[in-house]
């Protein structure tokens, strides 16, 4: 789709010529804070939502805001558009968009300073062990800071996930939504502990969406692993011929994104319908409705 034509449908979606240079409010979910964005990426214009993890293109946002089909909605904005171009001569009219080089990754720091006495009260909660919480390497912690560029930001009484080396993530629970995650790195979480022997057909390997869940699939028996955020793929050989299955969380971005993963990784998704997600629902319903749930998905795939 022509650049030209890509800026008039956000435009429309958004009330106003978009900017490369402006932050805006998620139209798709109630917003109070602007910090979405735009950029170019080879010939695409694309929306960044790092609040929900939720970006795309004009076709996949428009989809969303219809709830519609994505290639059926496709066909009607090109349909439109075509009638657009002949009605309006849009192709000989210059539509003012910013020529932008591809974007530069900039290197998160992260630092933080241990609770001498540790709590773990939190994921307790979620039916997680001590035991668990320790062999994830999360380590509870009084202070973080995060350092991308010149902007420094301050967390208290946050967890960090410890890693590989240096790379580590920030995961502030009680912080607003916007806030929650800081990272430095695409390292999958749970891929240094998972015992790759162990994965079956009667016990596959679940892509999942956090911590939580991790730690949960974990004491259930399962290997379990999960990508920085739910937007990303995770490309690692291992995974192509392993038998596996995706969970990822009940709202519009966990539903998009597990259709399209799924598709992707060649195996079968499922969510739990009761809750937002799986470390919520093992919460309300206990470890044992937890099991036998994936037990029920587990025998879809043989």
């Amino acid at each position: 789709m022509d650049l030209d034509l890509q800026y008039i449908v956000f435009s429309t979606m958004f009330s106003e010529n978009i900017s490369f240079n402006k932050k805006y409010r998620n139209p798709l979910r109630k917003d109070n804070l602007p910090n979405c964005s735009f950029s170019l990426h080879n010939d695409k214009i694309i929306f960044h939502d790092r609040a929900s993890h939720l970006w795309g293109d004009c076709i996949k946002m428009l989809s969303l805001a219809l709830d519609r089909d994505y290639m059926l909605v496709k066909d009607k904005i090109f349909t439109y558009l075509k009638m657009y171009k002949e009605k309006y001569n849009v192709s000989d009219i210059s539509v003012n968009i910013p020529k932008l080089s591809n974007p530069t990754f900039t290197p998160t720091e992260i630092y933080y300073v241990e609770n001498l006495e540790k709590n773990y009260s939190y994921f307790h909660e979620y039916h997680i062990t001590t035991k668990t919480i320790e062999y994830y390497n999360i380590i509870d912690c009084s202070k973080a800071w995060s350092i991308k560029g010149r902007t420094v930001e301050i967390f208290k009484n946050v967890f960090v996930i410890q890693q590989e080396a240096k790379n580590c993530k920030i995961y502030a629970p009680f912080e607003s939504k916007e806030r929650k995650w800081r990272t430095n790195n695409l390292i999958p979480l749970g891929i240094t502990q998972v015992n790759w022997d162990n994965i079956t057909v009667e016990n596959p390997l679940i892509i999942t969406k956090g911590i939580k869940e991790i730690m949960i699939f974990n004491q259930l028996g399962f290997e379990s692993i999960a990508p920085q955020s739910e937007t990303q793929l995770i490309k690692d050989n291992r995974l192509l011929d392993l038998p596996k299955i995706l969970i990822y969380d009940n709202d519009v971005a966990g539903i998009y994104f597990s259709k399209q993963h799924s598709e992707v990784y060649k195996c079968k998704n499922f969510m739990f319908e009761e809750t937002n997600d799986g470390a919520d629902y093992c919460k309300k319903y206990g470890l044992e409705k937890t099991f036998e749930k994936i037990k029920e998905w587990t025998q879809k795939i043989k």
